[in-house]
Order: C-alpha cells, then sequence, then structure tokens
C-alpha cells in the first residue's frame, strides 16, 4: 500500500520534472539562445518525463488497488468471523440488511480508501509541493504570494468539515435503514401479499428510499458548494500574482517571461489542490464507512478463556441461573436442574415461558446473568465456544440451508465425510428416498435458505446434519414439527439411533413424543414449576396434566365438530 503511495509521489516528480523542461525551453526561448541541439535534448528529456509519468502512475495503480481490494478481502472475512462469535442476543439488537450494508456497501466505500482516495490524495499534494519549488526558483517573491491563500482555503473547508461529517453519518444510516427495508420487503412479499398490506409496506420502503435520496442530493450539493468556496478562495492567489507581477515589472525586478512562465504554471500549482481538496471532501465520508465498520468490529464477542478447560463427561448442571436479555427483559429466573449423561430430558411450557432461551444457555448462545451451567462439571464458559459446540448437535424448528447441494448441507462442519456417510444419515432421518427423487439427487441445489424443498424435507436434512454429526450432546426444538404423520413415526425411530447413549434436551410441543423422558422441566415466566417423570407429573394433576389434557381433545377435534 505505502508502495503504491510513493509510487504516486514518484509520478508527480515527472509531472513537476516536465514542467521544469517547459520552463527551461520557454527561458531559452525567450532569451533568444535555443539552438536546435538543445531542442532536441530537451524533447528527449520531456518524452523521458511523460514516460516516467505513464510508468509510476501505472505502478501506483496497480500497487494500490492489488493492497486495497487484498485489505478488504480480509476485512470482510474478519468482518463475518466477528458477527460469528457474537453473542446471539447482538442480533436481536442489529437489522440484517444494515449488517449486511456494512459488509458490502460501507466496506467497498472503505475500499476506495486504498484503491482510489490515498494515493491520489498524495499526488494532488506532492505535484503542488514539487511545483512551488519550481515557482520559488523562478521568484520567491511571487512563490509566497501564491502561497498565501493556501491556508486560507484550508481554514474555510475546516469549518465546513463537522457539518459534512453529520450530513455524512446520516446518510450512512439511512442507507443501513434502505438495505433493511429492502430486504424485509423481499424475504416478507409471501406475507404482504397474502395480508394486502403490499401498498403499506411499499409506502415504507418508498419513505425510506426517498430519506436516502434527499439525504444524497444534501451531501452533494452541500459538498459540492464547499468545494467551489475552496477553489475561489485558493484561485485568489491568482489575482494577486498578476497584481504583484505588474506592480514588479514596473519597478524592473521581474521579467515579462518570467512572470507569463509564472501565470502558466501557478495552474499546475492551485489545480492539484483543488483535485486534493476533493479527495479529503470524500475521504471524511468515506471515513464514516469505517466508523461503521469499526463499530462491527469491536462489537464485544462471546468471551474466550486463556486457559480453556475440557469435560471428562457429558452431564448437564444448572445452577442457580438467572437471565434477562435487557434490564427490564428477564427471560429466567433461578433454574436449577441437573440432566444426568446419557439422559433424555424434555422442556415444556407456553409460548414464552423460556424453554429455547433455556436450551441456547446450553450451547452458550448467550452468557448467563447469574449463576451458572456446566458440562461435565465444567463452567462453560471456561470451555472455548467453538470446542462446547462441538459436542452439541442442534435440530431446530426453524431450519436453515446453505444455497448448495444437499449433500453439503447435511455435511455441514465435516468436509472430509464419504458420500456413503452422508447417504446413512440421510437414511437414518428418512430423508434418501426424497432427495433421489430430486432431479440430481443429492448433488440438487436447495435455493437459497432451501426454498425449493418443503418444511418437512428441509426439516430431515436438518436431522440428517444431527445424526451425521455424532455428537455426545443433542439439543432439539421439536423437530417433528413439520414433518407430515406418515414420516414422523419413521423419524422417531431414527431419534432412538440419534439419542442412544448421549444426553439429550428437547423443547417439546406434542407431548405425545417425550412420554418416555427421564425428566420433563415445565417453565411458567421463566421459572421451574413443574418436574417429574410422564406419569408422575399427570399424578400431580398440575400445569403439565393440563396441557396434556389439552393435547388429547385437540388430537380428538374435527372440523365438522368445530361447525357445530
Amino acid at each position: 500500500m505505502w508502495r503504491g503511495i510513493a509510487f504516486r509521489v514518484v509520478e508527480a516528480f515527472f509531472t513537476a520534472l516536465t514542467l521544469v523542461v517547459l520552463y527551461l525551453a520557454l527561458a531559452r526561448f525567450f532569451a533568444g539562445t535555443l539552438a536546435m541541439s538543445e531542442l532536441v535534448w530537451l524533447i528527449v528529456a520531456l518524452c523521458g518525463c511523460l514516460l516516467g509519468q505513464f510508468l509510476f502512475a501505472y505502478l501506483a495503480d496497480l500497487g494500490c488497488f492489488i493492497a486495497g481490494y487484498a485489505i478488504m478481502n480480509d476485512l470482510r472475512l474478519v468482518l463475518a468471523d466477528r458477527i460469528r462469535r457474537w453473542p446471539l442476543g447482538a442480533f436481536s439488537k442489529a437489522q440484517t440488511g444494515d449488517l449486511a450494508n456494512v459488509v458490502t456497501e460501507n466496506v467497498g466505500l472503505a475500499e476506495q480508501l486504498f484503491t482510489h482516495v490515498a494515493s491520489q490524495t498524495a499526488g494532488a499534494f506532492a505535484v503542488p509541493v514539487f511545483v512551488a519549488l519550481i515557482l520559488a526558483f523562478i521568484d520567491w517573491r511571487l512563490a509566497l504570494i501564491a502561497s498565501a491563500s493556501v491556508p486560507l482555503a484550508f481554514a474555510v473547508m475546516s469549518l465546513w468539515r463537522a457539518f459534512f461529517a453529520r450530513l455524512s453519518r446520516q446518510r450512512m444510516a439511512i442507507s443501513g435503514e434502505t438495505s433493511a427495508r429492502l430486504l424485509e420487503y423481499v424475504q416478507g412479499i409471501k406475507v404482504i401479499r397474502a395480508f394486502g398490506i403490499a401498498g403499506e409496506r411499499f409506502t415504507r420502503l418508498a419513505s425510506t428510499l426517498k430519506a436516502l435520496r434527499n439525504t444524497s442530493i444534501r451531501l452533494e450539493t452541500f459538498g459540492g458548494l464547499a468545494i467551489f468556496v475552496f477553489a475561489t478562495v485558493l484561485e485568489t492567489g491568482i489575482l494577486a500574482v498578476i497584481g504583484a507581477g505588474i506592480l514588479f515589472l514596473t519597478t524592473g525586478t521581474l521579467e515579462p517571461a518570467a512572470l507569463l512562465l509564472f501565470l502558466v504554471l501557478t495552474q499546475r500549482f492551485y489545480g492539484p489542490m483543488t483535485e486534493a481538496a476533493m479527495n479529503l471532501a470524500e475521504s471524511h465520508f468515506l471515513a464514516r464507512s469505517v466508523e461503521r465498520i469499526r463499530k462491527v468490529s469491536d462489537a464485544p464477542p462471546i468471551p474466550t478463556p486463556a486457559e480453556p478447560l475440557l469435560p471428562q463427561s457429558y452431564d448437564i448442571v444448572f445452577d442457580n441461573v438467572t437471565f434477562a436479555y435487557d434490564v427490564d427483559a428477564t427471560a429466567l429466573t433461578n433454574i436449577s436442574a441437573a440432566l444426568q449423561e446419557g439422559s433424555f430430558t424434555a422442556v415444556v411450557g407456553e409460548s414464552g415461558s423460556g424453554k429455547t432461551t433455556l436450551v441456547n444457555l446450553i450451547a452458550r448462545l448467550h452468557d448467563v446473568s447469574a449463576g451458572a451451567i456446566t458440562v461435565g462439571g465444567v463452567d462453560v464458559r471456561e470451555m472455548d465456544p467453538d470446542e462446547l459446540l462441538s459436542k452439541m448437535a442442534m435440530v431446530f424448528q426453524d431450519v436453515y440451508l446453505f444455497n448448495d447441494t444437499i449433500a453439503a448441507n447435511i455435511a455441514v462442519g465435516k468436509p472430509e465425510v464419504t458420500q456413503e456417510a452422508i447417504e446413512a444419515a440421510a437414511r437414518a432421518a428418512c430423508a434418501h428416498d426424497f432427495i433421489m427423487s430430486q432431479p440430481a439427487g443429492y448433488q440438487t441445489l436447495v435455493g437459497e435458505a432451501g426454498m425449493t424443498l418443503s418444511g418437512g424435507e428441509r426439516q430431515r436434512i436438518s436431522i440428517a446434519r444431527a445424526i451425521l454429526k455424532d455428537a455426545p450432546i443433542v439439543l432439539l426444538d421439536e423437530a417433528t414439527a413439520s414433518v407430515d404423520p406418515e414420516s414422523e413415526a419413521e423419524i422417531q425411530s431414527a431419534f432412538g439411533a440419534l439419542i442412544a447413549g448421549r444426553t439429550v434436551v428437547v423443547i417439546a410441543h406434542r407431548l405425545n413424543t417425550i412420554t418416555d423422558a427421564d425428566q420433563i422441566l415445565v417453565l411458567e415466566q421463566g421459572r421451574i414449576i413443574e418436574r417429574g417423570t410422564h406419569n408422575a407429573l399427570l399424578a400431580q394433576n398440575g400445569q403439565y396434566a393440563g396441557f396434556w389434557a389439552q393435547q388429547q381433545k385437540a388430537a380428538s377435534f374435527s372440523y365438522e365438530e368445530g361447525k357445530e
């Protein structure tokens, strides 16, 4: 990167050297002493200077482009890795579209700092410095007068900087909001059309786009005005040079040819500085992208211990655990429970009772607010997060598939696995038959988020993932919720192989799937209000028994009865 900037400065030197050659030629011409041999050498020197300009301009661009794109490629990977290590709670405070905007648009804008603005600004400042030396050589008095307007022009520029920075932040924020609204509109188009709110949502999107347009116009208008004022103040120096030059001519202390040369070279003094000012203005705008990038990169990840510990077994213990998403939203309160290694524990409760939060805490997708969760006697906070997750297979109700082949989606996290192992996992998850009915079998692309597959098919691929991972701890969020009745019995049988000898935690909605659980925890408003086996809880005739009775009644419901 610095080498590219250095090449840009050398290019500026050859640009100034071209002016030196021109000055020597004109000085000899006006003095009437320019010989033909000198003219030939001056032409050769001029061609050499132009060749030097071209060569070092090319090297500067090449160096800055290669370095800039490499830096931004690494930065995107760093951001992706930082986001991967965020606590899950951080995503509830960050819009997906806005995050995507940072990683794509903001990094793309910051890229310009390295590929264009940095080296061009260096060159734009270097040329006036070299030209100023030439001007001083011609006449130091006029050189000082020509330079007098420079600090004044940059002082005017500095007054405008704070307002421009505020407008730039507004524009960046609205751009992120626009990306979020666009993503929301595209992803939610089915719901929008089904509920007849296309007009309302489109109006919301249009309003955001209008705000982006207006802010962009204000930014460009104000920036253009600032550059115009800067250039005007800067070039008042030309008037001062003309006035002083005429005065020096009348006193006989300056030759007419020198004044003419001075006026010609002065344009090469002011022009690049106006370009530098434009680059500085752009850099102030691009710096706001850097602020947004830094906000993402500096967000604290899940803490990793300096000397991580490894569990010796896979029993799970909740020791007086309390967790709150924020000050006013306590999700779990004083949870204590022991889940023995190799046992089957089910977690039930009404929506919002804290079931998913409890399971997420086992995987350390959040950190507890108080208390501790241990795996094999080791606090999960004392384990490396990646090592902890490597011990767990998770199957959740909301399945996300990558825009890749079915085989690649089953083998997520185990790219070295054989095709035979992938097929064995698919057969165990009752997915092999429907996979083979796809156009390309296991090599069929599933589309973004698995959109080409049904909910039940996506769920079975997710189950196959968990079977293939073969982890000692299994976390399930009603994995048969989206499966048709014919496949449910087969998948429940497949779960027998999946959970055998493993520590299993299931978030259960269909209570008939957990009647054989070693332990059932009943949650209400973030607290355990009942615990025990299925039969023991029915005998208590409490909350669980009420859930069971409701589901038995719902199982016998028919639409004809509903009409009555």
